[in-house]
């Protein structure tokens, strides 16, 4: 397991989302929604079996490590971004890129903290898999990729198109907490309107939502600040 992933599973998944949870309310997720999200969010499903995976005997993996697995050597590359984490797995001709790069639908990044700008570290994960050259990728969902750098220009593609949405909502109707700037963006679902969100559809979309504008921040292109003692961004 990745060295920071591993290090959330012994802090304790349930704590991580606790934190994660008062980012969101303060985001401007209702209340009821973000006791709803402690119930729904797989994660919160799943606390006992990741408290028993803190007991296992893991071996933290770290960029540049060399597994061998009956033959095969699998060369570790750092991948941060659907998760703090995460690693890819490279081999001839071959990786093993876990929710890094999926087909047809992008991986899911989200904010945990305002210290981090994961979707920052995602793309530069995707440049790092785009510089492995054109390998065949076995996911962690769906079927195979046939070629992973031309997936990962497509989904780094698709993040600057979401990042100029992000932008052009602020410059139109900003100062926008991320709880606002989910409810305007155009997600690709089968939903007409967000009040037919699901409740785990809202967290996802939020915590996407908070992502690109933490790195709209980043670029200097968004600025941080309070709107009635909710966190928000405007335009820079």
């Amino acid at each position: 397991m990745g060295r920071r992933d591993l290090e959330v599973v012994r802090e304790g998944v349930d704590s991580f989302m606790e934190r994660v949870l008062e980012l969101y309310a303060w985001s401007g997720a209702p209340r009821e929604e973000v006791e709803g999200m402690k119930h729904y969010h797989p994660a919160s499903r799943m606390l006992e079996a990741y408290r028993r995976a803190a007991e296992l005997d893991w071996r933290p993996l770290s960029g540049g490590s060399v597994l061998n697995a009956s033959g095969l050597e699998l060369r570790v590359v750092e991948a941060p971004g659907h998760t703090p984490g995460h690693i890819v797995l490279v081999a001839d001709g071959l990786v093993f890129t876990g929710d890094t790069v999926l087909p047809g639908i992008t991986p899911h990044v989200t904010l945990h903290s305002l210290d981090e700008d994961p979707l920052g570290s995602y793309l530069e994960t995707l440049r790092r898999i785009e510089e492995l050259g054109p390998l065949t990728g076995l996911p962690g969902h769906r079927g195979v990729i046939r070629d992973t750098a031309a997936r990962a220009r497509e989904i780094r593609a698709h993040h600057e198109q979401r990042l100029r949405e992000v932008l052009d909502l602020l410059r139109r109707h900003g100062p926008l907490t991320g709880y606002e700037a989910a409810r305007m963006m155009r997600w690709r679902t089968g939903y007409s309107s967000w009040s037919e969100y699901p409740v785990p559809e809202r967290f996802f979309a939020l915590g996407e939502a908070l992502a690109h504008l933490r790195h709209l921040e980043e670029r200097g292109l968004a600025e941080r600040v309070e709107r009635g003692g909710l966190l928000a961004w405007r335009a820079a």
